[in-house]
């Protein structure tokens, strides 16, 4: 939600990116752990990915909440 209260529609999409990275290197874990032949920059790349979306996500999360905390004093 932003300061009016009204849910903006960025919200509920990192979250869900957040997942699907995760899935997704969770997914070419399990091919490695099998013997299948995964690239390791897929990898690298799905890792750094997520960090991004991590970094983006609660760090957006936490200045949303200080911003907040300080309008209202």
């Amino acid at each position: 939600r932003n300061v009016t209260g009204v849910q903006t529609c960025a919200l509920p999409i990192c979250p869900m990116a957040l997942i699907a990275i995760f899935g997704a290197y969770f997914l070419f874990a399990m091919m490695s752990a099998f013997g299948y032949d995964a690239n390791q920059n897929y990898v690298q790349l799905l890792g750094q990915w997520g960090q991004i979306v991590f970094l983006a996500y609660f760090g957006g999360r936490t200045a949303e909440k200080i911003i907040e905390m300080k309008a209202k004093k």
